[in-house]
């Protein structure tokens, strides 16, 4: 219920009007602020309406997190799949220079690092004091997770995105609804 409030407070704020700048400033703010609890809900079809609206995809949050690094946290992958074809930036980075792909590691979710990995993610890509995502399985004794990084380091990320088909299609070769 909480979540349906949300959106409908997401709704009348993007039906605002935006006769100064500054209101569409507020307006954009307030779309991806509810846009990004929609996600985290789950509820994708609202999504798609407030980023229709005015939400920006890549947009952060109070907490300085994209919806697609809070969908990796929660270990939603059905919502990362689809805000990665949606066009999710999957090497932006949080407050503490956190990318999706360091959040993946430290929740132990390999199906999760797959994704970004072949959405694109960057391997080498720093946090702020300098530790990369190796750093991170080496400290959370991921050793499986070293191995997929070491793999997809060793390939360019254009053979890991494949063509473009494979790219809109990155996670979604699961879904039960999409026919082979």
């Amino acid at each position: 219920m909480e979540t349906y409030l949300k959106v409908q407070a997401a709704e009348i704020a993007c039906d605002r009007g935006n006769e100064r700048e500054d209101k569409a400033a507020r307006k954009s703010r307030e779309c991806t602020e509810c846009m990004i609890a929609a996600s985290a809900a789950g509820h994708r079809h609202a999504v798609s309406l407030l980023i229709r609206n005015g939400a920006d995809l890549n947009g952060k949050d109070h907490q300085n997190q994209t919806a697609l690094m809070r969908a990796v946290s929660r270990g939603d992958i059905k919502m990362a799949r689809f805000l990665l074809r949606l066009g999710g930036d999957v090497n932006t980075r949080g407050i503490n220079g956190d990318a999706a792909l360091n959040i993946s590691i430290r929740r132990g979710n390999e199906e999760m690092l797959r994704l970004l990995l072949n959405a694109g993610a960057d391997v080498s890509l720093k946090k702020w004091d300098g530790i990369d995502a190796w750093d991170v399985a080496k400290a959370w004794k991921r050793t499986k997770f070293i191995t997929l990084l070491d793999e997809a380091s060793s390939q360019p990320v254009c053979l890991r995105l494949g063509s473009t088909t494979d790219r809109r299609r990155a996670g979604a070769e699961r879904d039960p609804r999409r026919r082979k």
